[in-house]
């Protein structure tokens, strides 16, 4: 729910009952984040809307980072066992080094030219 309240406001359940469909949300599951949300500060609602905090915001961003750096590690964890199934290529270098965040793109598109 708090990523879709990233996006934009929407209507309480009580209010649009259709909106957590919409989205793609169980009524009932949204009925039960809203309050455990709120106690916890992370939505408000407001005249029928609810509404994501600074502190909701910030819960939202760091699982968003949690989850990427989770994909980025197995990408390296690939080049890894790329690199031991092929130690020749130099695919698997660059892949790490572009997981890393140590190479932009370009640098390891040109690292890959270059053998």
């Amino acid at each position: 729910m708090l990523g879709h309240l990233a996006l934009a406001d929407f209507p309480h359940p009580d209010i649009e009952p259709k909106s957590a469909a919409a989205r793609g949300l169980d009524e009932c599951q949204l009925r039960s984040d809203i309050e455990e949300l709120r106690r916890t500060r992370q939505v408000t609602v407001a005249e029928g809307r609810l509404s994501i905090t600074e502190l909701g915001m910030v819960a939202y961003l760091a699982a968003e980072r949690d989850e990427l750096k989770a994909a980025l590690t197995d990408v390296s964890a690939l080049a890894d066992e790329l690199q031991r199934r092929d130690p020749a290529s130099a695919v698997p270098h660059s892949l790490r080094q572009l997981a890393q965040g140590a190479w932009p793109l370009d640098q390891a598109l040109a690292h890959l030219d270059r053998t």
